[in-house]
């Protein structure tokens, strides 16, 4: 092998999800630059299997716990036990609440590497998608542009929209 062929390297063993709520992956995107409605950061949490997106606008990064619980609340009232919880190594899920959450509830944390966003790439290509289509919303006014103030309600349409649209690895089901 020379030095400029590369090669192809498996962290783990990404397994793919059988069932709901096997794998949930997490993601902080933020901050936006808007004031209204003095909230900031947007969290999604994404079920691996069924692709359906929690979303919540939050307005600080160390409010991630209280998402959480609500997440796994949902999630047990739908009949799906969580077990394993994939997120980047940022402080806003590597910290004591929140991995005592975690434990209570016995959910596997899985960390990725520091500055590697290959490991969580649903997350990030999830982030990128909400983004990106909060701004198709945003630009496709016929009436004009759409204050940067309303990017919450753009951002949690387009999830809205994907969260009904979107491909299920259920064969003939959408997320929701």
């Amino acid at each position: 092998m020379y030095l400029w062929e590369s090669i192809s390297a498996t962290v783990w063993n990404q397994e793919e999800a059988t069932s709901p709520g096997e794998l949930v992956s997490a993601v902080v995107c933020g901050p936006f630059d808007y004031l209204f409605p003095k909230k900031s950061f947007l969290v999604v949490l994404k079920d691996s299997y069924t692709k359906f997106r929690y979303s919540f606008v939050i307005k600080e990064k160390s409010d991630v716990k209280y998402v959480l619980k609500i997440m796994l609340v949902h999630a047990k009232n739908l009949g799906h036990s969580v077990k394993e919880f994939l997120i980047d190594n940022g402080g806003e899920f590597d910290n004591k609440e929140v991995c005592a959450i975690l434990s209570q509830v016995g959910i596997t944390q899985r960390l990725t590497a520091p500055y590697t966003p290959v490991q969580n790439g649903t997350s990030e290509r999830e982030r990128r998608t909400i983004i990106e289509m909060e701004r198709t919303l945003k630009y496709s006014n016929p009436d004009g542009i759409y204050p940067a103030a309303v990017w919450a309600e753009l951002v949690t349409t387009a999830i809205y929209v994907l969260n009904r649209t979107g491909k299920s690895s259920v064969e003939g089901a959408s997320s929701y």
